[in-house]
């Protein structure tokens, strides 16, 4: 199935449970105040905004996560304890909040995510190793700061919990709380997961390593709470002053960059001579701010940029409109040089100066 396909047959799907809720509410055979109604319009809306998503149409993922999280906030409030119907449907935020947003960006088209039930996966694991997943269950133990357990069933002890290990818990999750895990099955081997993902929480005590050994283990991308909130979304440290200073300079960059090429279409002098002059400035004050830090590369970078830049306004100014062109590739490229080895992507979409690691992958002062 193509993309446009399922993009469309998750939009009709969507589309028809808001219908059914608006057509049954209009005749007096739903109330707006229950729960089924609001149900229906959580999954309707959610399946929509998905379906737009698909295909980019962006105005309507706003209309339509809009409606999926006033819904969801309604279903929270009417009931902290969520119904099963609640549950299945908190297993479809994750095609929301996750998505290409956690892609390593190599181009390679991602594996969908597969719901499946915590007892499930306990029961026969080897159907779901190496997939990811989506787990809706109850947080049974609670192992160490970055692990726990999950369970199907929250009322009893069972022994068939699965073992959820993450990089990052920006909270605590609660016991006997309802969590919504998605992540990646492995046959649990602290020494097999150390090598493989070493920033996930492996330090449990010997007994706890043993009870789980050879079971299956999430390594988790999301946990996602009973309020929709994503506790193991890796969120950006404060900026220092420079840091701070060196990400306004780097705002200017790119509104400027792009005025420049519209006014190299253009073939605009003014214009190009304007925004020549902004970037320049950017790229001096870029320089220092990697100088200061004794980065050679990014100063040579920077460096490169500003030359290129002057080769443009040099052109541009000598009517040579047709040489442009390659010194606009050399501002292009020099600006990815320094962007891909010094700019970090958090998951909340923001970028922090990334930081140096030693061999062991732990960071090390600037």
């Amino acid at each position: 199935m193509t993309k446009t396909a399922a993009a469309n047959l998750i939009g009709f799907i969507g589309v028809a449970l808001l219908l059914v809720a608006f057509l049954l509410n209009t005749f007096r055979l739903m109330r707006t105040d229950g729960r089924p109604y609001t149900l229906l319009n959580l999954a309707g809306a959610s399946l929509a905004g998905y379906s737009s998503y698909l295909i980019s149409f962006m105005p309507f993922v706003i209309l339509e996560g809009t409606w999926a999280a006033v819904a969801a906030v309604a279903l929270f409030r009417a009931s902290r304890k969520p119904s099963t119907a609640t549950i299945v449907l908190l297993m479809l935020i994750p095609l929301l909040s996750v998505g290409e947003a956690r892609q390593s960006g190599t181009g390679a088209p991602s594996k969908a995510i597969v719901p499946v039930a915590a007892s499930t996966l306990a029961a026969s694991p080897e159907r779901y190793y190496g997939e990811p997943v989506s787990v809706a269950g109850t947080v049974e133990r609670i192992l160490s700061r970055l692990a726990f357990s999950i369970d199907q069933d929250g009322k009893r002890t069972t022994g068939a919990d699965v073992l959820v290990l993450t990089k990052v818990l920006n909270s605590p999750v609660e016991l006997n709380a309802y969590v919504t895990v998605v992540g990646e099955v492995v046959r649990f081997d602290p020494d097999e997961i150390a090598a493989k993902a070493r920033d996930y929480g492996t330090d449990l005590p010997a007994d706890v390593v043993e009870s789980f050994r050879g079971r299956p283990a999430i390594l988790a991308t999301a946990v996602i709470n009973d309020a929709g909130v994503d506790l193991a979304m890796r969120l950006p440290p404060p900026m220092t002053p420079g840091e701070a200073a060196h990400a306004k300079i780097m705002k200017q960059v790119g509104p400027a960059h792009a005025a420049l090429r519209k006014a190299l279409e253009a073939r605009d002098v003014k214009l190009t001579h304007e925004n020549a002059a902004m970037l320049r400035t950017a790229f001096a004050e870029t320089g220092g701010f990697w100088r200061s830090r004794k980065r050679n590369d990014a100063v040579g970078w920077a460096r490169d940029a500003d030359k290129a830049v002057e080769t443009i306004e040099r052109l541009a100014v000598a009517g040579n409109w047709d040489d442009v062109k390659a010194s606009v590739a050399a501002l292009g490229q020099a600006c990815q040089a320094c962007h891909t080895t010094y700019r970090q992507r958090f998951d909340d979409g923001s970028y922090r100066f990334k930081q140096r690691t030693d061999q062991t992958g732990r960071s090390i002062s600037q």
